[in-house]
């Protein structure tokens, strides 16, 4: 299946290659040139480890590129993957959605033919996934497919994951969505399909993070603890 990647940084760049290992076109598009360039020639952005073999085979085999034209990517494929970062403001919980929002809207501007799916993948607050889809035109459907990566096991994580959560529209393209994403994922084997509304899926994600960051603070009290008793 062709394929469009919007956003290649660490999430997008792992899904891209990943996708093409699994029998995709995939064509990857960012705003940074200089990115761009260097994903083309099989360096990824990030110290992931095995995501430059990953993407040069991908170039080698002639279905991994990547490009800073939105263009090319609304005529390249009918399935767009969101990927772009929305960064949490260090002093509270809201998210910055620019990115977001710039992503969808440039790419809903050039898509002048056929029925679309943007599948969203980015971590966003409950709501984003319905406010895009109620501006979307009739023709273009909005899902949510949450990213569990752990940094340095990206694409075992992607390749080998626990689960597929996929929160689908409350409409007539809610269904197709759904399939049209169990086969893009339909050789990763027998792994557990979680299809929910669009929110669900959303507040899956959130509350994996939420829950890492419990542990973590937990782990580190504990450490305190030990310090002050000599445990």
């Amino acid at each position: 299946m062709k394929i469009t990647v919007l956003g290649t940084g660490s999430l997008g760049a792992t899904h891209a290659a990943c996708l093409v290992s699994l029998g995709h076109d995939v064509l990857g598009v960012d705003i940074d040139p200089v990115r761009v360039d260097s994903l083309n020639n099989g360096h990824s952005p990030v110290l992931e480890p095995g995501l430059d073999d990953l993407l040069t085979a991908g170039l080698q085999a002639g279905r991994l590129r990547f490009t800073t034209s939105v263009t090319e990517a609304a005529d390249h494929a009918r399935v767009h993957f969101l990927c772009v970062g929305t960064p949490q403001s260090a002093d509270s919980w809201e998210m910055d959605l620019s990115a977001v929002d710039s992503a969808v809207d440039e790419l809903v501007a050039h898509l002048d033919h056929g029925d679309h799916l943007i599948v969203g993948k980015s971590t966003v607050p409950a709501g984003t996934a319905q406010g895009l889809q109620e501006r979307m035109p009739e023709r273009v459907a909005v899902c949510w497919n949450p990213e569990f990566l752990r940094e340095g096991h990206g694409i075992a994580d992607t390749l080998q994951p626990d689960r597929i959560v996929l929160g689908i529209p409350d409409t007539g393209a809610g269904p197709a969505a759904g399939e049209t994403v169990r086969e893009i994922y339909a050789d990763l084997g027998e792994v557990p399909f979680l299809v929910t509304d669009l929110t669900t899926a959303e507040l899956v994600k959130v509350s994996a993070n939420a829950f890492l960051a419990t542990k973590i603070s937990f782990i580190n009290a504990v450490a305190d603890l030990c310090d002050a008793t000599g445990g």
